[in-house]
């Protein structure tokens, strides 16, 4: 079922190693840096939405903390550049209609096209931008903003060529992955997948623990309520605004919930929700609880002095970052990554084997290796005595050599089988 996959995070490694060696720890680094880049991007996307420092800052501090981004930006996972290419060519994209400048539109059409190259979900990323920017299609620059768009269009399909080249000449591979997750009498209904999907937001989670703490939420109780506020105040304040540009950065919020959605609430015969298939809903749903919290700042205002009030606000939001991000140290560092079930989902299993195969003498020894994939990855990747193995896979065979010795490991995620142990 091994489908290919976008090269964007690959060749990010690939030159990283050349700097600092081939490593795990390198192929980890780059999603780490990743990470830290799209944190400061979500800040400045905050500003080219909002033109306010207070919704970017909120933003920016709730991803940085944010347990689910965290997971990701330490995992050798491609999907980690997906939030980045979408921010930057949001941010390109907003910045270039608003000034009317071709250089940022030139960088969102690059941008754009970027993103084709990180992980599957993007796909559904240009159905956003298109929905987000009816009102500029709609207005009374209409024409303008029709250049504009396909200025930044042509740029991304020049930017996607390679791939959709690849597509043109073999399109199976366009499809393969999307019918093995697809309703195709699928597990769940999709109103039943839609319904958990939404659930992931602040009431059931990912219960898949290699992406999450089992049924963990996105959001708190506290948060997950001022996404909503959020999401309703942009909701009511969308027809009041007086330009078409910030029509269309609020649409672009109203509008990203249930597009980025999709990857996995279609994904029927997979886990559902997924934290690895939503992964597209970054940034745009970390705005919202920001917008809410400065929906209660604006009411409160009335009441209170407004020098009071911002000092009242940022001490109570420094109180609340410095918690959350306390929390969630705990979380990943001392309970998701001492778990059990964390260790042989990620294959620590076979990373024992690698181990201990490299100091073994297996001069004269015949050496099998039980996994679940014939020439497994993991092994494939770490161990020096990888053309030595023969595979035993799913431990679906014992096989006697025909001479010398022989050394057959059978690890957690492929154990030997009942009928097997007679024969040992």
């Amino acid at each position: 079922s091994y489908t290919g996959k976008e090269v964007l995070f690959f060749y990010l490694a690939g030159g990283l190693m050349q700097l600092l060696g081939d490593s795990l720890f390198t192929l980890r680094l780059t999603a780490a840096l990743v990470g830290i880049v799209t944190v400061a991007a979500v800040y400045w996307l905050g500003l080219e939405l909002f033109r306010d420092r207070r919704v970017a800052l909120v933003a920016a501090a709730l991803l940085a903390i944010s347990f689910w981004h965290l997971l990701f930006s330490h995992l050798g996972f491609r999907a980690v550049t997906q939030p980045l290419l979408q921010t930057l060519t949001a941010g390109a994209l907003l910045r270039g209609v608003r000034l009317n400048q071709r250089k940022w539109l030139l960088a969102g059409g690059v941008f754009l096209g970027i993103t084709g190259y990180t992980y599957l979900a993007a796909r559904l990323f240009p159905v956003l931008l298109l929905l987000a920017c009816l009102p500029l299609l709609l207005g009374a620059r209409w024409r303008d903003r029709l250049r504009q768009l396909v200025w930044v269009a042509v740029v991304a399909l020049v930017v996607l060529a390679p791939l959709l080249l690849f597509f043109v000449n073999h399109p199976e591979t366009f499809w393969v992955r999307i019918s093995q997750v697809a309703p195709n009498e699928p597990a769940l209904t999709l109103g039943d997948s839609l319904i958990q999907s939404l659930e992931m937001f602040f009431l059931v989670g990912d219960p898949y623990i290699r992406f999450n703490l089992p049924e963990r939420p996105l959001f708190g109780w506290f948060w997950g309520g001022l996404m909503l506020v959020g999401w309703a105040g942009l909701l009511w304040r969308w027809r009041t605004l007086r330009f078409d540009w910030q029509r269309t950065a609020v649409l672009l919020l109203l509008v990203a919930p249930f597009v980025m959605l999709l990857p996995t609430a279609l994904a029927v015969n997979e886990i559902v929700p997924s934290n690895l298939r939503a992964i597209g809903l970054i940034p745009f749903i970390f705005y919202l609880p920001g917008v809410g919290l400065m929906v209660f700042v604006s009411d409160l205002g009335k009441q209170f002095k407004q020098i009071e009030l911002t000092a009242a606000v940022l001490a109570v939001g420094i109180l609340a970052l410095m918690v959350g991000g306390l929390a969630t140290e705990r979380l990943y560092f001392r309970v998701w990554a001492d778990s059990r079930a964390v260790f042989y989902e990620t294959d620590g299993d076979l990373t024992a084997v690698s181990d201990f195969l490299d100091q073994l003498d297996t001069a004269g020894k015949s050496i099998y290796v039980s996994a679940l994939h014939y020439q497994h990855p993991t092994l494939a990747y770490l161990s020096e005595k990888y053309p030595q193995v023969k595979w035993l896979p799913r431990s679906e065979a014992v096989v006697f050599p025909p001479r010398g010795e022989a050394v057959y490991f059978f690890p957690h995620n492929s154990p030997l089988p009942d009928w097997a142990i007679v024969y040992f």
